[in-house]
């Protein structure tokens, strides 16, 4: 192997690990409290519904700090910085939730976690797909979901040792994800730009008015089909996951339908088997996308849906191995839509939008779908009515993939800005499947970004090239189109 190819590859793995690291500081950060509520409402003199609140503007914050921050990387700071910014304010508030005395102080600071956490997810995710080589695209993308897993994995380990009500106390369970967060943030610091938000960035600079970019260019005439079908299924997949998150490890210390948990094991442990099913979930997402189809991933997720009834309706005196095993297959499937949030939607923008869209999709995901969701959960669940909640959770569960089938597109082994190669060839009235078209005569506006279409080395962390290689898929010519 070459000594280019060997730095392409090690940066290429830099960027996956540390959005793979994000993922499992932010899941760790929001996930702790599913485990903790309890103590953490009687040790703040709340209820849980309270807590819930909590829960609930965290995933507001989220939304609206993705879209500042996605919308900032795409013009002023770049992907570097704002996943940078991201990761920081996500150490700090994890840490400052250690420290709350009341509820105001609780809802103000999950509310700043949730807003740096909501930049690093999408900033996360719209770095990496620009660094990752197009056959390997879905796999990397959807396997950083597998921090996920790990998150929600490390929240469970933190409540039942050292964050148990007999031990430490909660507290300690956000003392501890504060370490984690800042080991993931130093691990960042060895990062370089995206090298296609440098080259966008260059031709912004040589050639102003070229490149449109911004909330307006997110709803252009021919991007609007792409932007509604990111903002239509993000909020799908989110919809029914807040309730989920917050309620799921209270639903087997409660005893599941019939009120009686299993003897001698913990409704925590029972949990580990929607854990591992995000891990393994993802790997099978990510490579399905890549070898067979990204468009058709998604109606798996109906299989979640008689799994789910289980869940709800079957009796814990079934044993401790049916029942784990109805969680580990509806946990599975159910998550398939979060790695199409991943290795699928991130891919409907363009780059020079990439950050403002991927923004307006965790926005529509989090702030309306899944905060929506932790919203009438948290609650239902508070009164009791844990009927009304899983008939919800069946509901919206069958609903995700129904946009899919009817309207989606297909992004297997598509360049990463094929929306901008569509435009360019229609314009030049060449076939759909024809290279893309770079205006160079000499003089115009577009002549100068031709030959920006090869960056200084100084400027990327590896070369452009062929499909192979990372982020080695821009187009040239004007963007204005799009």
């Amino acid at each position: 192997m070459s000594d280019t190819k060997k730095s392409s590859s090690s940066s290429v793995a830099l960027v996956w690990l540390t959005v793979f690291l994000g993922w499992s500081v932010t899941t760790l950060d929001l996930q702790i409290v599913s485990f903790v509520q309890a103590p953490m409402a009687k040790s703040l003199h709340v209820s849980t519904g309270s807590v819930g609140n909590a829960f609930f503007l965290y995933a507001v914050g989220l939304g609206v700090g993705a879209i500042v921050l996605g919308y900032f990387s795409d013009i002023f700071v770049g992907r570097k910085r704002a996943f940078m910014y991201g990761i920081l304010g996500t150490v700090i508030m994890t840490g400052l939730t250690g420290f709350v005395q009341n509820a105001p102080e609780l809802l103000v600071v999950r509310f700043f976690a949730g807003l740096f956490s909501g930049g690093e997810w999408a900033m996360g995710l719209a770095m990496l797909s620009e660094f990752a080589p197009t056959k390997r695209r879905s796999l990397l993308l959807a396997g950083t979901q597998a921090g996920v897993g790990v998150g929600y994995g490390l929240a469970n380990v933190f409540a039942q040792t050292f964050a148990a009500p007999t031990a430490l106390g909660w507290r300690w369970a956000y003392f501890g994800s504060f370490a984690f967060a800042a080991i993931a943030y130093l691990v960042r610091l060895r990062l370089r730009e995206s090298p296609q938000w440098t080259r966008i960035n260059q031709m912004r600079d040589h050639a102003a008015g070229e490149v449109t970019q911004g909330l307006r260019a997110v709803f252009a005439k021919k991007q609007i089909r792409y932007t509604a079908i990111a903002l239509i299924i993000g909020f799908l997949i989110g919809a029914p996951q807040g309730g989920w998150d917050f309620s799921y490890p209270a639903w087997y210390a409660h005893g599941g339908v019939t009120g009686h948990p299993i003897p001698a094991v913990s409704g925590n442990t029972i949990t580990y088997a929607y854990e591992i099913a995000l891990v393994v979930s993802t790997v099978f997402g990510g490579w399905f996308m890549d070898k067979v189809s990204a468009k058709w991933m998604l109606p798996f997720v109906w299989i979640a849906v008689p799994f789910t009834i289980l869940i709800w309706r079957a009796p814990f005196s079934e044993g401790v191995f049916p029942v784990s095993s109805y969680l580990f297959i509806a946990g599975f499937f159910r998550q398939l839509g979060w790695s199409v949030t991943a290795a699928y939607l991130v891919l409907l923008f363009p780059t020079r939008i990439r950050g403002v869209g991927m923004g307006l999709t965790v926005l529509a995901e989090w702030m309306f779908g899944y905060g929506a969701s932790a919203y009438w959960g948290t609650h239902l669940v508070s009164a009791g009515d844990w009927n009304t909640f899983w008939l919800l959770e069946v509901i919206l569960l069958a609903l995700i993939p129904i946009p899919m089938v009817l309207a989606g597109v297909e992004t297997k082994g598509r360049k990463l800005d094929f929306q901008e190669d569509e435009s360019l060839v229609a314009a030049a009235g060449e076939p759909a499947d024809a290279a893309p078209v770079v205006a160079s005569q000499a003089g115009s506006p577009q002549a100068g970004l031709t030959e920006l279409h090869e960056p200084s080395q100084s400027d990327l962390p590896e070369p452009s090239g062929g499909s192979d290689s990372p982020g080695g898929e821009a187009s040239g010519g004007s963007l204005a189109h799009a």
